[in-house]
């Protein structure tokens, strides 16, 4: 089945994707990330579905604050904090991208491994969450997903729980 095929299976039609908002916060361009994944995508994307727009809402700035908190937690608590899915970061995040949305006008959504994306977005577009996994399976697995703070887990599990129930279909693959 190709892509396009797929999202035709999935309940989307020829002429609703002309512009598909596809959302990362690391680049899909880079081949390295995430195993190369999301350059293949947005490559199938390109082929089978039209126009493609990369929608990126990292901020260096809270990345760097980000590390920096995080390393205080580990140094005085003995305990990793996962920075990225603060309240105070997502709602962040969420800004950007709604703005990246209403400057590029996309018709659909794609997110890659990226609850964070989702969790406080508001948004009518249709929105397909794509991922490996969620983050319960990730705690005590990664190494940066170990020996977390209880409200590190909460927060992580929230933008999760929120992102399935924003998404209008997820694939888990």
């Amino acid at each position: 089945m190709h892509f396009y095929q797929t999202l035709n299976f999935i309940n989307f039609s020829e002429e609703l994707i002309k512009n598909i908002g596809y959302c990362r916060l690391s680049s899909p361009n880079n081949r390295r990330t995430w195993s190369g994944t999301d350059y293949y995508i947005v490559k199938a994307l390109l082929k089978y579905c039209g126009n493609v727009i990369v929608l990126n809402p990292a901020d260096k700035k809270y990345t760097i604050i980000g590390k920096i908190i995080s390393k205080f937690y580990k140094i005085i608590l003995k305990k990793n904090f996962l920075y990225i899915n603060t309240n105070y970061n997502l709602k962040k995040i969420a800004r950007v991208l709604q703005n990246q949305i209403l400057t590029h006008n996309p018709d659909l959504l794609f997110l890659t491994a990226g609850s964070q994306l989702l969790s406080f977005l508001n948004t009518e577009l249709p929105v397909i969450y794509l991922s490996d996994t969620t983050f319960q399976a990730m705690v005590d697995y990664y190494p940066d997903h170990t020996n977390l703070l209880h409200k590190s887990k909460k927060m992580g599990n929230f933008a999760e729980a929120e992102a399935i129930r924003k998404a209008t279909r997820i694939i888990y693959a």
